[in-house]
């Protein structure tokens, strides 16, 4: 038996625990573009206006290519095992698996708020961690889909490193808020 069948059989095997299922489902849900988007509304009411611009920016970007990969690579999703999902949900899921997108969003969100906030980073990679586990006890991911989700993360984390010390970025970033605070002065 493969790593991917045996780690996916180990966890799908635990199903039915009454502390794992809520807490796999709500990480499901928390690990959602829109409900990671929601991060920025606190850090522009404490006015951290570049890194609420850098999470957005780089949240659209793990997403693009999270999507961008699913398509060129089309791994099917794991079959013949028990999903454990939120009622209507399943149907809003792509039929590809490889990489995880909650695993990838998460590992560069929380990366980035680790960064900034490094008390609190230990405490994102253990739930970095959960989510990657979680995706594959919900049935929806085999264990490499979530390792090349982290892996994606952690890259695109790097990227965005490297990028965010360009003066170009930071002139992208000032026109940003220019146009912003203009559309805002408008009203």
């Amino acid at each position: 038996m493969s790593f991917d069948e045996e780690g996916l059989r180990l966890l799908t095997g635990l199903q039915g625990n009454p502390f794992l299922d809520p807490l796999m489902l709500l990480m499901a849900v928390i690990g959602l573009s829109y409900v990671w988007a929601m991060i920025i509304i606190p850090l522009v009411l404490r006015r951290k206006y570049d890194l609420a611009f850098d999470f957005l920016v780089v949240l659209v970007v793990t997403d693009l290519a999270t999507f961008l990969l699913k398509l060129a690579i089309g791994r099917p999703r794991p079959e013949g095992v028990p999903v454990l999902s939120l009622p209507g949900a399943w149907e809003l899921v792509s039929n590809s698996s490889f990489p995880s997108g909650h695993a990838a969003r998460v590992a560069v969100g929380s990366l980035m708020i680790g960064w900034h906030y490094r008390i609190a980073l230990p405490g994102l990679l253990g739930f970095t961690g959960v989510m990657a586990i979680s995706r594959v006890y919900l049935g929806v991911h085999w264990p490499t889909d979530v390792l090349a989700g982290v892996v994606q993360g952690v890259a695109l984390f790097g990227l965005w490193l490297w990028i965010s010390q360009r003066p170009r970025y930071e002139s992208l970033r000032r026109l940003v808020f220019r146009q912003f605070n203009r559309i805002r002065s408008l009203r």
